[in-house]
């Protein structure tokens, strides 16, 4: 979450987070490094594919409403997954 909160702070949005571009820097797990920002802050069409699942329900009703917020919907599902 730090990582993501630098990242906002610089009025970014990932808008691609999946727990494929989460990367674990130190053997305790407890640094991370969030990579691939090719979509960041920038809008795009939506695909059925397996990234679907990270997508938070606003932005399925609309591609215009991928912004921070999306990112931290997305964050809470790469906790699911780690759970599950």
């Amino acid at each position: 979450m730090q990582a993501l909160h630098c990242v906002h702070q610089r009025k970014f949005s990932h808008l691609n987070l999946r727990s494929s571009n989460v990367v674990f820097v130190t053997p305790d797990r407890l640094q991370v490094k969030i990579t691939d920002f090719c979509s960041a802050s920038r809008l795009r069409k939506l695909t059925w594919d397996e990234r679907i699942r990270w997508y938070a329900p606003e932005v399925l009703e609309s591609p215009s409403n991928l912004k921070q917020a999306a990112d931290i919907w997305a964050c809470g599902m790469i906790l699911y997954e780690m759970a599950t």
